[in-house]
């Protein structure tokens, strides 16, 4: 497909499926993916999930440069965003910073009457007089 013109296409705050390129064998043709495969697309190049470190190490499945999360972790310094460095089922993950604070987990953790501590840990309710 070609001279595809999307400027008379409503906008929306919500999508069941956008418009993307794809390229098969140096053609590109627009076409329509539904937002979950787009979602899961997305999430592979962002790399593994887990509430502890221990189970990060023991994922060595990912491709040098995959970016990871550690959420839950009981050690404070195991907590954050790591990078893979070395081959697929070898190498080590490397912490590059904290998780990223958010609006909503911020909202998320801030009881109301509470106030915030410094991230990552949780918000505290003041006690009562």
């Amino acid at each position: 497909m070609t001279d595809t013109a999307t400027i008379n296409i409503p906008s929306s705050n919500v999508a069941d499926e956008v418009l993307c390129n794809r390229t098969v064998d140096g053609v590109t043709d627009v076409v329509r993916v539904p937002i979950d495969k787009l979602g899961a697309q997305v999430e592979t190049l962002r790399g593994p999930n887990y509430e502890l470190k221990s189970e990060l190490d023991a994922d060595l499945d990912w491709a040098e440069g995959s970016e990871a999360r550690v959420w839950g972790d009981p050690v404070l310094g195991n907590r954050g965003v790591f990078i893979k460095t070395g081959a697929i089922g070898s190498g080590t993950w490397t912490r590059i910073g904290p998780l990223p604070e958010t609006d909503i987990t911020r909202t998320l953790r801030v009881p109301e009457g509470g106030y915030i501590l410094e991230f990552p840990d949780r918000a505290t309710v003041p006690a009562r007089s």
